[in-house]
């Protein structure tokens, strides 16, 4: 998981239904703020050409996977979750990405698993089907996998001890013809340029509960220098346009 579908309390059903309690991993994840969301501001993207590697979590799902049916019906569940919605279309897609799957490399997966994830992947002629840079490979293939290295914990390097990862790609958002990734004097301004419009949204608090819990990217140190210099500056005008008596 990155972003919100960790920490936010509209999704805490569904990981409270799905998801063992008390079961979770902090691994390394080429991730990046990258997507421009419909409020203006930016969410997380994986992007295989970060310099450095971020960090996200990783949850274990109550049901095993039997069949084919059950690893469906959790990226149907997954998707979901990532809509704000309840499942209900048999939808592993929408116009924010896709649900994609990455299977351990050290582990023996029924080929028939993978096969049928393929097949289910191509009844949607738009899955995967991203904007992207010319420094990138496609992040998700034609068979719906994740096209990231299996992630490694955190803490001793050892990898996930799980089958299969599913995960939500979003689409990237790119500056400029040459598609660059945003930088992060744009990702931070796009925050306050939210907080200035809409001052009890708080739009930023996504970067800040990221960061509380944990999941986090190369950029963040820049864009919390920018952030908190934000912060001090209105500080400032506040105490001129109200001077003590």
């Amino acid at each position: 998981m990155i972003g919100s579908l960790y920490w936010d309390e509209v999704r805490a059903r569904w990981r409270g239904d799905r998801f063992e309690r008390d079961v979770e991993f902090l691994v390394e994840a080429p991730i990046r703020y990258g997507r421009l969301s419909s409020s203006g501001t930016y969410t997380m993207v994986f992007s295989p050409s970060v310099p450095q590697m971020g960090t996200a979590r990783v949850l274990k799902c109550v049901r095993s996977i039997e069949d084919p049916n059950d690893l469906i019906n959790e990226a149907e569940h997954l998707c979901a979750a990532e809509r704000r919605q309840k499942r209900r279309d048999g939808a592993i897609m929408s116009t924010w990405g896709c649900v994609a799957l990455l299977a351990s490399p050290i582990r023996t997966i029924p080929h028939e698993l993978l096969e049928a994830w393929a097949e289910r992947v191509s009844r949607d002629p738009r899955y995967g089907q991203f904007q992207r840079s010319s420094l990138e490979a496609p992040i998700v293939n034609a068979r719906g996998i994740l096209q990231i290295e299996w992630p490694q914990l955190l803490e001793s390097s050892d990898p996930v001890p799980l089958d299969l990862l599913l995960a939500t790609a979003n689409e990237p958002s790119f500056e400029g013809e040459a598609r660059s990734h945003p930088t992060v004097e744009t990702i931070a301004f796009a925050w306050k340029r939210s907080s200035e419009e809409k001052p009890l949204d708080k739009r930023e608090s996504y970067f800040w509960e990221n960061r509380k819990a944990g999941i986090t990217t190369f950029q963040d140190e820049a864009i919390e220098q920018i952030l908190d210099n934000r912060r001090g500056c209105f500080s400032l005008l506040s105490y001129v346009g109200n001077p003590l008596e």
